[in-house]
Parts: structure tokens; sequence; C-alpha cells
């Protein structure tokens, strides 16, 4: 999705949340702010900023070990097509954190193909293995849990990376970073628009950055000069409104 797509997606998803009133025209800004909503003769600049699990985005170490993980699944699956045709569904859930240096990866697939290739099941039978219930010699510690199941047919093995472990969760540090980021151009268009608001939306785009509002959230007090604050998860399904404290008044 276009950048500028995509913000005028994210604030009508949070008008429909009810964060923004409901009869408001939404039109895009001059960036910034990104979008313009209109409330009768009032304006709100709205800025749009995308959240990421780590933001240091490519090269980072979760991007790192989320590819890592893949390269074990793709072997796995590779493996298992080498002895067997069953139309098995596997689903890969590592440890959270886990770091799995290169001379492992291919150890790790083969372990867990082994482990696999053990079970009796009946078609439409599923399967759950555990750690705490395999933990042994045969058993990778770098994994959480295997999950799947049988299917009709005799179409190759599937194997796939659970996206469990790459979920995270918002952080204070995180917000009030994104915050900070938005802040040096607000005094440049704020006395534009009757209120200057920002929308920081939890990014989904990619499984290694996906993210989950915390719990405090509501509870602590962040610093800002925008009128007002919102935290949205991807879907739109979930929009938190912020406490906030100007570090300084508005010009």
């Amino acid at each position: 999705m276009e950048k500028q797509e995509f913000e005028l997606h994210a604030v009508r998803m949070l008008r429909q949340a009810g964060g923004l009133d409901h009869g408001s025209e939404l039109q895009l800004g001059s960036d910034p702010p990104d979008v313009i909503a209109k409330i009768g003769e009032m304006r709100i600049g709205i800025e749009v900023r995308r959240l990421f699990n780590d933001e240091r985005r490519s090269g980072s170490p979760s991007r790192q070990r989320h590819s890592t993980c893949q390269a074990v699944v793709d072997s796995a699956a590779k493996l298992h097509c080498q002895v067997s045709s069953q139309s098995i569904h596997v689903s890969v859930h590592f440890c959270k954190g886990v770091v799995i240096p290169s001379s492992r990866k291919d150890v790790i697939a083969k372990m867990l193909v082994d482990l696999v290739s053990r079970l009796s099941l009946q078609v439409g039978e599923p399967f759950h293995l555990r750690s705490e219930d395999y933990w042994g010699p045969h058993w990778p510690e770098e994994i959480l849990f295997v999950s799947g199941g049988l299917l009709e047919g005799v179409d190759p093995p599937f194997w796939g990376l659970s996206d469990s472990a790459w979920v995270g969760e918002t952080t204070n540090e995180l917000i009030q970073s994104a915050l900070r980021t938005k802040e040096p151009d607000l005094p440049r268009w704020r006395n534009e628009v009757c209120e200057a608001w920002i929308l920081m939306v939890l990014d989904g785009s990619v499984e290694s950055s996906m993210l989950r509002i915390h719990e405090e959230i509501s509870a602590v007090e962040y610093f800002s000069c925008f009128d007002h604050a919102f935290v949205m998860e991807f879907s739109g399904m979930t929009v938190k409104k912020l406490s906030l404290t100007p570090l300084v008044k508005p010009v």
C-alpha cells in the first residue's frame, strides 16, 4: 500500500473505531500533516506514524532471527519431502529470542523431521509436540513446540513458521520515542489547524515486526505537544487514546 493511501486508510479506521467524529471529512494533508479531518469549521491535522517491533528495521536482530528460523523450517520441509508423500501440515514454534548459529540449522531441521516422521496419524488427526513432553537428546532445545495435522491427499508435506514468537508488545519507551520523532515538524503546521493529532499504527505487514498494545498504556503519562495521540492495532480493532503532558506550551 502506498504511503498516502495507508495514512488515509489508517485515519478512516480510527474514525470507524470511534476515535474521530463519524461525520468528519478526510483529505490528504500537505505532509505534514498527513491527513486533514474537517468537522464543520474545525480542521484537525493528523500525523500517522507506524510502529515496528524493532525500529532499526532491516538488519535488526529480530529480523535476523526470523530469517534464520525460516531457513530451518525450509530445510525441514525439503528433508521431509524426500521421505514422505503424506499431506501433512507442520507449524514450528521457536523459543522466544532464540539465537541459532549456522552450524545448528540443518541439525535442528533433521531432528524435527525425525520427530514428525515417527508419528502415526489418521487423516484429520491433529498433533501437538511440546518441549516439556519430549525434552531430551532427540528434542532441539531451540523449539518450544511443533503442531499440525494430517490431511487427505498425497501432496508434499508443508512446513510453516509460526509467528507467535515474533509478536511483541509495545513499550513506553517505544511510544515516547515515536512521539518524539514527530515533534520537530509540529511548529511548522499546527497554526494551520485547530488541533494537531498523531495516530501511531502497530505495523503488521511483516511477521517479525508484529506488535500488540501493552496493558499499562492507559495508565502512563506521555510527553508531547500534540493535542491528542492514539495507538491503534494494524487491524483497527483496538484503539487506545494516550494521556499527554506537554513539554512546552504550543506556540
